[in-house]
């Protein structure tokens, strides 16, 4: 005798393949882009989606072979040994995928505040160091006892008793030199009987000229390139705090304020001999993503 499957079973079944069929599809598709992303930190893009294909496909052939065996009442022991294989690379993928995803929220920005903390510590101890430095204290010093000297020279040019560059002048203007390092190009100078305000004129045309003597040697060559140092340390401290203040997170932010503050460090050694210690921006900490991180 022939029996046939009641129309109610066969909807049943029917029913029960499409929902089964949509689970498969879904659960698949999504392991295999959680599995993507899990490999994609590690391997090339290529690669990584190759890989979630060959995953996600193996995953939804094997689901459907377990159906068939398990209503045909066959053994899925063979079965399961193959989706054991595929689902032991989708573990680790997707736990890498999902250990990441959260751990960005927490990590990034907790790196970075640390990072822009250490910059500012950094930084602030080389600008300190270019403030102290010998070539700026130096040309402090000069310029202290050059506005002294120069100012008792102005004094004596213009004194109404002994105007002009006599023998007294001479002296102060001697000291001049001896304090700039640098003889003074001879200016002709007014007669002794001219009148005070050729004298005083005079005499300005000459401290005019010491201070451009001054800033040429101790200004212009040296202390020019410092300061333009120090205004680019001032712009990136101002760049990273600003992403802090704006919470504009991100790993690249932090790798490049590691990067800047070493850059920072060889060029102070370079113009001032810095000698200091500045902290070591930890960029590892949020190298997440790897599975050798996870």
């Amino acid at each position: 005798m022939v029996t046939f499957p009641e129309e109610g079973t066969q909807k049943e079944n029917l029913g029960f393949d499409i929902v089964f069929t949509i689970i498969v599809i879904l659960a698949s598709s999504f392991s295999a882009y959680t599995t993507y992303l899990g490999f994609s930190y590690d391997l090339p893009q290529l690669a990584s989606g190759v890989i979630a294909a060959i995953i996600g496909l193996g995953l939804f052939i094997i689901n459907m072979k377990i159906k068939e065996y398990r209503q045909s009442g066959q053994s899925i022991f063979r079965v399961m040994l193959a989706f054991f294989f595929f689902l032991i690379f989708s573990f680790i993928s997707n736990t890498n995928a999902f250990y990441t995803y959260f751990l960005q929220k927490d990590i990034v920005p907790k790196t970075q505040i640390q990072a822009e903390k250490d910059f500012d510590k950094g930084t602030s101890v080389i600008l300190a160091a270019i403030d102290k430095n010998e070539i700026t204290l130096k040309a402090a010093r000069i310029k202290q006892d050059l506005d002294i000297a120069k100012r008792n020279l102005y004094n004596q040019m213009i004194d109404p008793a002994n105007p002009g560059l006599g023998t007294k002048a001479k002296e102060h203007l001697a000291e001049v030199e001896t304090i700039l390092g640098v003889h003074l190009t001879k200016l002709k100078s007014p007669p002794a009987r001219a009148s005070l305000n050729q004298h005083k004129v005079f005499a300005d045309h000459l401290a005019a000229l010491i201070d451009e003597q001054f800033e040429t040697k101790y200004i212009r060559g040296r202390t020019e390139n410092l300061e333009a140092f120090k205004n680019n340390i001032e712009k990136r401290r101002i760049l990273y705090r600003t992403s802090i203040i704006n919470k504009e997170f991100n790993k690249d932010i932090t790798d490049a304020m590691g990067r800047d503050l070493a850059s920072i460090k060889i060029k102070a050694e370079k113009l001032i001999d810095f000698k200091g210690d500045v902290p070591q921006i930890n960029t590892t900490a949020d190298d997440i993503g790897s599975f050798n991180y996870t």
